[in-house]
C-alpha cells in the first residue's frame, strides 16, 4: 500500500497522470468537434437533395398538372425505398391530393401550409414511437394553395453517427491508454538526468566526492542541470583540497613562530629579563599574525568568498602612487627606480584597496631582490580591451627549476631563504589578479633579472 502511494507521489507517474489527462481532453474536444461538423454535413446533404426534389416536381407540376404528377410521385417514392421516401401533395383543407404508399408514415401529421413562405423551402424534422430515428422534411408551396411535402427517413445517417461514436470512443480508449505508456516512459526517461543526480548526491554523502554525474541524451535542460552539478562539485574539490592545504600550511608553517615564542617565554622566565623578551613576543605575535591574516585572505579569495569592490579604478594614478610610497625605500638602497605610465589614464574595474596590495607586493618583491646600482622599473600600456603592468627588476633572478612554484603558498627558493618574508607575497599576487579575471606570468634569467606581467581586462 505504501509503495502504491509512493508510487503517485514521483515526477513520472504525474507527468504520466497529465499526459492521460491532456490525450483525453484533446481527443474528447476533437470527438465532439468532428461530431458536429459531421451531422452539419449530413443535414445540409439531406436538405440538397430534398430541395433538388421539390424543385424537379415543382417544375413538373406547373408544365403538366396534378394529374401527370401522381404517377410520377408513386414513381420516384418506390424507386428510393417507400419505406425511406415518401412524397405528399395536401390542398389548403389539409387534405391529401395525390401522396405515395404513406403506409409507413401514417403518424407523420399533415402541413396545412400555414407558415411556408410562397417562394421558399420549409424543413422541419419529426420523430415518434415508430420513427425513433427522426423524419426530415420539406414543405413547398406549388402556388395554388397546394403544398408539397417530400419526407426522408434518416436512419442510415443516425447509424452512420452511432457507429462513429462508437469508432470515436474506441480510438479515445486506445489514444488515452496510448498517451499514458508514453507519456510515463517519456518522463521516466526524461527523469533519468535527475536520478542520477540524486545517486552521486547519495553516493557524495556517504564520502566519495569523486563521484560525478554521467552525461546522457535526456536534453539540454537535464545535460546543463548535470553540468552545473558537477561544476560545484568540482568547485567543492577545489575548496577542500584549499582547506587541506591551509591546514596543512598552519600546521607547518605556524610550528617555527609557535616554538620561538615558547623558548622567548622560557629565556624570560630563567633569566628574568621580561621586558626584552616581551618585546620579541609581541615580534613573534606580529608575525604569526601576518601570516595568519594573509593566508585568510589568500583562501577566502580564492574561494571567491570575498566580495570584491567593482569600481572604476584609475590604474595610472595608483601606480604613481605605489611608485612615490616605494622610491624612498629604493633611493636609502640604492637602487634607480623608474616609473614608465602612458600620458593617458588607464581604467579598470576592481577593488582599489587589493590592486593596491597587489601592485606592492611586486614592487617590494623586486627591490628586496635587487641589489644596490640595480634597476627597478614599473610601467603600464593597454592592449586590446586589456590594460598590462609591467614590474622588471635587474636582480638576481629566479632559477628556472624555481619559476613553476614561486606562486605557491610558501615557496620560497634557495637563494631567497636568507631574506624577510614568509613566501606569501606572490601567491596573494596571484589571488587577486584571477579574481579581477586577470592574469600573471613571470620571465626570469638568473643573474640578470625578473620581469613580472599582470594583464588586467580595461573598464569599458
Amino acid at each position: 500500500m505504501k509503495r502504491e502511494i509512493r508510487l503517485f507521489k514521483t515526477v513520472s507517474s504525474r507527468l504520466a497522470l497529465w499526459y492521460a489527462v491532456l490525450f483525453t481532453t484533446a481527443s474528447l474536444f476533437s470527438f465532439m468537434a468532428i461530431y458536429f461538423m459531421l451531422s452539419s454535413i449530413l443535414m445540409e446533404r439531406e436538405n440538397d437533395e430534398l430541395v433538388a426534389e421539390l424543385r424537379e416536381f415543382g417544375m413538373l407540376y406547373h408544365a403538366s398538372g396534378m394529374e401527370m404528377l401522381r404517377p410520377v410521385i408513386i414513381h420516384e417514392a418506390e424507386s428510393e425505398g417507400v419505406n425511406r421516401v415518401f412524397i405528399r401533395i395536401t390542398n389548403r383543407d389539409n387534405m391529401v391530393v395525390a401522396a405515395s404508399d404513406m403506409r409507413n408514415w401514417e403518424d407523420v401529421p399533415l402541413s396545412s401550409g400555414a407558415g411556408i413562405p410562397w417562394k421558399g423551402v420549409q424543413f422541419e424534422t419529426f420523430s415518434s414511437r415508430r420513427h425513433p430515428h427522426g423524419i426530415r422534411m420539406a414543405h413547398q408551396m406549388l402556388g395554388d394553395g397546394n403544398v408539397i411535402t417530400i419526407g426522408m427517413n434518416t436512419e442510415g445517417d443516425k447509424a452512420f453517427l452511432s457507429a462513429f461514436i462508437e469508432m470515436s470512443l474506441t480510438v479515445m480508449v486506445l489514444a488515452v491508454l496510448i498517451g499514458s505508456i508514453t507519456g510515463w516512459y517519456i518522463s521516466k526517461k526524461a527523469m533519468l538526468g535527475v536520478e542520477r543526480v540524486r545517486l552521486t548526491a547519495s553516493s557524495i554523502g556517504r564520502g566519495d566526492t569523486s563521484s560525478r554525474v554521467p552525461l546522457g541524451e535526456e536534453g539540454e535542460e537535464i545535460q546543463s542541470l548535470a553540468t552545473t552539478f558537477n561544476s560545484m562539485l568540482d568547485r567543492i574539490d577545489v575548496l577542500i583540497s584549499d582547506l587541506k592545504e591551509v591546514s596543512n600550511n598552519i600546521a607547518h608553517e605556524l610550528r617555527s613562530p609557535l616554538t620561538r615564542i615558547r623558548v622567548v617565554a622560557e629565556s624570560a622566565l630563567i633569566e628574568n629579563r621580561s621586558q626584552e623578551m616581551a618585546a620579541l613576543v609581541l615580534e613573534e605575535c606580529d608575525t604569526l599574525s601576518g601570516i595568519i591574516n594573509t593566508m585568510l585572505e589568500i583562501a577566502e579569495t580564492d574561494a571567491g568568498v570575498i566580495r570584491l569592490a567593482r569600481e572604476k579604478v584609475n590604474l595610472t594614478g595608483l601606480v604613481g602612487r605605489a611608485h612615490d610610497l616605494f622610491l624612498a625605500v629604493a633611493d636609502e638602497k640604492g637602487i634607480s627606480f623608474e616609473l614608465d605610465m602612458p600620458s593617458s589614464d588607464l581604467f579598470i574595474q576592481g577593488d582599489t584597496a587589493r590592486l593596491q596590495r597587489c601592485i606592492s607586493n611586486l614592487l617590494d618583491n623586486a627591490l628586496k631582490f635587487t641589489h644596490a646600482g640595480g634597476r627597478v622599473v614599473i610601467a603600464g600600456r593597454e592592449r586590446s580591451g586589456h590594460v598590462e603592468i609591467l614590474v622588471s627588476d635587474t636582480g638576481e633572478g629566479i632559477e628556472e627549476k624555481d619559476l613553476p612554484h614561486i606562486f605557491e603558498k610558501f615557496y620560497r627558493s634557495d637563494k631567497s631563504r636568507s631574506t624577510p618574508g614568509n613566501g606569501l607575497g606572490l601567491s596573494l599576487v596571484r589571488s587577486i589578479v584571477k579574481a579581477h579575471n586577470g592574469e600573471v606570468s613571470v620571465k626570469s634569467d638568473p643573474g640578470e633579472g625578473t620581469s613580472f606581467t599582470v594583464i588586467l581586462p580595461a573598464a569599458r
